[in-house]
């Protein structure tokens, strides 16, 4: 008897049996490549984020730290009202307009989201941050504070 001796096979039908192959929803997790790069007065940090939209990205920046999450959902649409469904041994048939006899042995594609934190090795103004999206790469430009621009006064009472 023959055995299909290929690892990622096994890994395969073990994520099956754990019930990966189920139709419960599925979110995606991956992480995001990030460049940080020092000019001297400002840190530029480059995000590949592609396939989201600005509208997916949330950007938050706490005290050093800057927070880059995103989520993406894939809408599932509605069947047309002229579609008719039909079991069919190792899927599922749609009929209609949109999508005649496709079958769908597996449909995954859901929720994906990314999320990665990077501390700055210096203060920031959170007032002058930028940040723009293109082709699927996000850039955040940061100030640096000079040390004074740092330093609170304290009043005594």
């Amino acid at each position: 008897m023959a055995m299909d001796s290929s690892p990622f096979k096994e890994i395969e039908r073990i994520l099956e049996r754990m019930g990966r192959g189920t139709d419960l929803p599925v979110e995606m997790q991956r992480s995001m490549a990030i460049d940080v790069a020092d000019h001297g007065d400002r840190y530029e940090v480059t995000v590949d984020l592609p396939g989201f939209s600005k509208e997916d990205i949330d950007l938050r920046l706490t005290d050093r730290t800057l927070h880059v999450d995103a989520v993406r959902e894939t809408e599932l649409e509605e069947r047309a009202k002229d579609e008719e469904e039909e079991e069919v041994p190792g899927g599922t048939v749609r009929t209609g307009e949109e999508e005649p006899g496709i079958t769908y042995i597996r449909k995954e594609r859901r929720r994906e989201s990314v999320n990665r934190s990077v501390e700055l090795p210096d203060p920031v103004d959170d007032e002058s941050v930028e940040a723009t999206l293109a082709n699927g790469v996000l850039t955040v430009t940061l100030r640096k504070l000079s040390p004074e621009e740092d330093a609170r006064h304290i009043d005594i009472d």
